[in-house]
């Protein structure tokens, strides 16, 4: 096997005004590791027969002092192809966001590199492939699906003799592509984390947020979901049958972590951890020997929550665990998203973790056609009755490859065409039941009401716990008012005067922005005394 020169390319996941203070509200995305390109990568270079290099283009955007950020990648970009010289050069594209990224990234790699092997992999290549070849006249190969036995069969063969290869030839001679998956996925190697540097990408759990040097580490012990939730994308890359690694490899890969990376937190990522009860409760119970923390990011299945399951979350001491809720409907839960879940499972759920003691987050989607006013508010009230620690609010982002983005656009749903407004915090969508920006306002509303005007834990006295909470807001948006506002009522509650002096400053001296939010409210009979 010849020897290859390849770099993986990650794309920005968002618009570049996401990744400006000033326009992002002083906080800025956070990293993510680009676990899909480290298994592809450990999978064809175990030997390490190749010289293999990753670009993160996230990284230079959020920990680079960037002037024009196209320029500046462009610039970054061209000294490393001049340097490296790869053969071989592929871009992980995973949302609807990196599309008009794609077109300057390939055009330069084209550019300073005019023979080079130019692939798109990622939701994207899976799931607009038409487009992206329509578009991006630079690109020779797109994968649909998982790439690790596509692009080994690539490499091993110097041929395109996958299924998943999708070129302008197969499109044109109407070839559907084909998954080509690994149904074992203890054949995958121990994923190296060594291609990046695992200290920049820990800021994505929700324990120890003031220590830096933590180090998270995330594992897929599963690929795959059976389900068809509306929104939901992850399908059309993974498949709907689950495929798992072994409980054995499981464990055998978190020890490796431990021992070579040092890992503190491990991050399952997986889109259903609790599809099969028995094997949960095996990894959890093993997992609680480790003395490691573990989370959820994703959040975990609702309805598979009981008793048992709480019990072993605790033992392992989960500190926090995110609730994939999404709708406190259940109008919006059955016909519209097709979740199998109900209101009363997740009082009942959150009932038993609370015995625990477990942090509950919630998150919540709104913004999808034909939910009511109604809908949302019972959103709202769930979040209220179920006293949870924090909610993550979300408008509902169209993504390419979901059964909302063809039902959008179907139904001449989508306000915008343009990729760089399919973001969470932006409503795309104008149908009925839905106002762009009567959606986007309640959104917000929901998330001062449930997270501060009416926090659990304050009105619970539990103070050390919310203060947390509250100096996180902070330290990320130095001018969130009403952030300001409660820690001064939380510091007044426990009786320091000098910080809670400090806080009330800060909201007194609040923006007109917040002066007419805060009036808004005051209509309502919220008190800001």
């Amino acid at each position: 096997m010849p020897r290859n020169k390849i770099l993986f390319i990650i794309p920005p996941y968002l618009p570049f005004d996401e990744y400006n203070p000033k326009m992002a509200g002083l906080k800025l995305p956070t990293l993510t590791p680009p676990y899909g390109v480290l298994s592809i990568i450990s999978y064809i270079n175990q030997n390490k027969e190749h010289d293999i290099r990753i670009f993160d283009i996230n990284d230079l955007l959020i920990n680079s002092k960037i002037i024009d950020p196209q320029i500046d990648i462009i610039d970054a970009l061209k000294n490393l192809l001049n340097d490296f010289q790869p053969n071989c050069i592929c871009i992980s594209a995973l949302f609807n966001t990196c599309f008009p990224h794609l077109k300057y990234i390939a055009a330069t790699c084209r550019e300073i590199i005019p023979k080079c092997l130019l692939i798109v992999g990622g939701g994207l290549a899976t799931n607009l492939y038409q487009d992206l070849f329509n578009e991006i006249p630079e690109i020779n190969l797109a994968c649909y699906g998982e790439g690790e036995i596509p692009f080994k069969k690539l490499l091993e063969t110097n041929s395109i003799n996958s299924p998943a290869w999708i070129t302008r030839e197969t499109i044109k001679t109407g070839i559907l592509p084909q998954y080509d998956f690994i149904e074992n996925l203890d054949e995958i190697p121990l994923i190296d984390f060594s291609y990046i540097d695992l200290k920049k990408y820990n800021g994505r759990s929700y324990i120890d947020k003031d220590i830096k040097d933590k180090i998270e580490v995330s594992i897929h012990t599963s690929r795959g979901c059976p389900f068809s939730c509306v929104y939901c994308s992850n399908g059309t890359v993974h498949g709907k049958r689950i495929r798992k690694m072994s409980a054995r490899r499981v464990l055998e890969t978190v020890k490796h972590y431990i021992d070579e990376y040092k890992l503190d937190i491990l991050l399952i990522e997986d889109d259903h951890f609790l599809a099969n009860k028995d094997r949960a409760l095996y990894l959890l119970s093993e997992f609680k020997n480790l003395n490691i923390n573990i989370e959820f990011p994703n959040g975990v299945a609702v309805f598979q929550i009981d008793e048992e399951i709480a019990k072993a979350f605790s033992e392992c001491k989960i500190k926090v665990l995110p609730l994939a809720i999404e709708s406190g409907s259940d109008h919006i839960l059955k016909d519209i998203i097709n979740k199998p879940l109900r209101r009363e499972q997740i009082f009942k759920a959150v009932k038993i973790l609370k015995q625990y003691d477990i942090r509950l987050h919630a998150f919540i989607i709104i913004g999808f056609p034909f939910e009511t006013d109604e809908d949302r508010a019972e959103s709202l009230q769930i979040l209220l009755d179920t006293e949870i620690d924090w909610a993550h609010i979300f408008i509902v982002v169209p993504i390419a490859g979901s059964r909302l983005y063809q039902q959008c656009q179907d139904a001449g749903y989508l306000l915008s065409k343009d990729y760089n407004d399919y973001t969470v915090g932006k409503c795309n969508i104008k149908a009925p039941g839905v106002d762009p920006k009567a959606i986007e306002e309640y959104a917000y509303y929901m998330n001062i009401v449930v997270n501060y005007l009416q926090n659990s834990n304050f009105k619970n006295k539990r103070y050390d716990i919310c203060l947390k909470y509250f100096q996180n807001v902070v330290n990320h948006y130095p001018n969130q008012a009403i952030a300001h506002y409660m820690l001064y009522r939380i510091y007044q509650n426990m009786g320091d005067d000098d910080k809670m002096n400090m806080h009330y400053n800060h909201f007194i001296n609040k923006n007109s922005f917040y002066d007419n939010i805060i009036e808004k409210f005051k209509e309502e009979g919220y008190s800001f005394e």
